[in-house]
């Protein structure tokens, strides 16, 4: 089996742009945990999911791309787009995806505004209801999980 450098030079730059794709989902991600006001199981929550996404994409692109063959140049290309990224275009893509989260907030705050409005109704109505039904709408505070 013959090492062809050309080969590993070109897996070394395709690691280096699925680093800078992970960066920009990342940043992403970081819009969306910001856009959601995280606290800290939130925060883990979209960490994790984070982890899921980059490694699967790593070993996937190991065994692919790479053939199966897990160097080191792998990682250090990946780190090395990575940081360019950082460097470079982050700035740009978090003002660019807060800006459109803004405005999916602004477009969407009608149909949250009707939607709360739809519920308060049916909370108000839930008050009306029959003796023998109030019981069962107290088992709503044990299921309420997603609250906080």
């Amino acid at each position: 089996m013959e090492v062809s450098i050309a080969a590993q030079t070109i897996v070394f730059f395709e690691a280096a742009l699925l680093g800078i794709a992970l960066s920009v989902v990342y940043d992403l991600i970081r819009v969306i945990r910001v856009q959601a006001h995280a606290r800290r199981a939130k925060t883990a929550f979209f960490d994790a999911v984070f982890c899921l996404i980059s490694g699967l994409s790593l070993f996937f692109f190991v065994v692919f791309a790479a053939k199966g063959e897990a160097r080191g140049y792998i990682i250090v290309g990946a780190f090395l787009g990575t940081a360019l990224y950082f460097m470079t275009v982050s700035k740009l893509i978090l003002r660019l995806g807060f800006g459109i989260a803004k405005i999916l907030s602004k477009v969407s705050y009608p149909v949250r505004r009707s939607v709360k409005k739809a519920l308060g109704l049916l909370r108000s109505d839930a008050r009306k209801r029959p003796a023998g039904t109030k019981s069962l709408i107290k088992l709503k505070k044990y299921f309420n999980f997603f609250r906080k």
